[in-house]
């Protein structure tokens, strides 16, 4: 991941790591944090109207033209979910692997 070796909880904390420093640098901006899991997961018409709503934008309701791209559960997808679901648990990170 960017370049970056290790195992993925040293990646997870790495990035995690990188967003605060981010997010210290744009403290004194306005900044509209939009994740996957509380902005789209839901449905993307909610992401779009905390954006119309943050740019005081008119009301629109948007033309979705794309769905998620893998609709199926995680445990689907990935071989070896077991793996890492075990190297996720009692981390900050094992919410990823209950996203089903």
């Amino acid at each position: 991941m960017d370049g970056i070796s290790g195992s993925l909880l040293d990646l997870l904390t790495y990035y995690d790591s990188e967003f605060t420093k981010l997010r210290a640098l744009l403290e004194d901006k306005k900044i509209l944090w939009i994740t996957y899991e509380d902005g789209l997961l839901a449905g993307p018409v909610n992401a779009y109207k905390a954006i119309e709503t943050e740019l005081t934008l008119a009301p629109f309701i948007p033309r979705l033209r794309y769905g998620r791209t893998n609709p199926e559960p995680l445990r689907e997808l990935i071989l070896n979910f077991k793996e890492l679901q075990d190297a996720l648990l009692a981390t900050d990170y094992e919410w990823m692997t209950k996203l089903d």
